[in-house]
């Protein structure tokens, strides 16, 4: 087969997890994890291109408890992950952003507007989704992004990154999950 345009990775498409447990007494662990672009998200991101095609952008951020896995030391995720192995909750993001060149949030569409103007390239999104223990608790080792046709249903749509972690949420925290996806740098 002819090599002409067949890649072996997605080139600089890169992502990174930054998780905050805020604990009821203040205190906050910060963990911050780069994660696995999937091979799958090609496609979701051919399909942006192609004529006739309509295609959802990310979505939801999934959460997962995984296989019989060591809880402190979950498998390592690779590029043909297509789905989380034992998804429990997703949720939409709270937030999703265009990132300024300096890294901070695009927060109007004037300030979008600016930068698109002053020939300054933005290269970069970031979500932010929020989850109390009254959606979900104990061991979380396996996080996705999802987009296309995803909906609130487990394991639907196009997983488009994929991370396994560990993080224990226990029942008085909330997680803050901030997700930032670099298409080049």
């Amino acid at each position: 087969m002819d090599s002409f345009l067949i890649h072996e990775n997605l080139g600089n498409l890169k992502g990174e997890f930054k998780f905050e447990l805020k604990h009821e007494n203040g205190s906050i662990e910060t963990y911050i994890c780069k994660n696995v672009i999937v091979n799958t998200s090609a496609t979701l991101i051919a399909s942006l291109f192609a004529s006739g095609t309509v295609a959802g952008g990310l979505k939801f951020l999934a959460l997962g408890r995984g296989g019989a896995w060591d809880p402190l030391n979950p498998p390592a995720p690779t590029p043909d992950q297509t789905l989380l192995v034992n998804e429990v909750y997703r949720k939409p993001f709270y937030s999703l952003n265009y990132i300024k060149p300096n890294g901070l949030p695009i927060t109007s569409q004037i300030e979008f507007n600016n930068i698109m103007m002053s020939g300054l390239p933005i290269h970069a999104i970031e979500t932010v989704t929020y989850f109390s223990a009254a959606e979900i608790t104990g061991n979380i080792l396996e996080f996705g992004m999802f987009g296309g046709d995803a909906d609130l249903s487990a394991n639907s749509g196009t997983l488009i990154n994929y991370l396994t972690f560990p993080i224990n949420m226990p029942t008085t925290a909330t997680l803050i999950v901030t997700f930032r996806l670099i298409i080049w740098e």
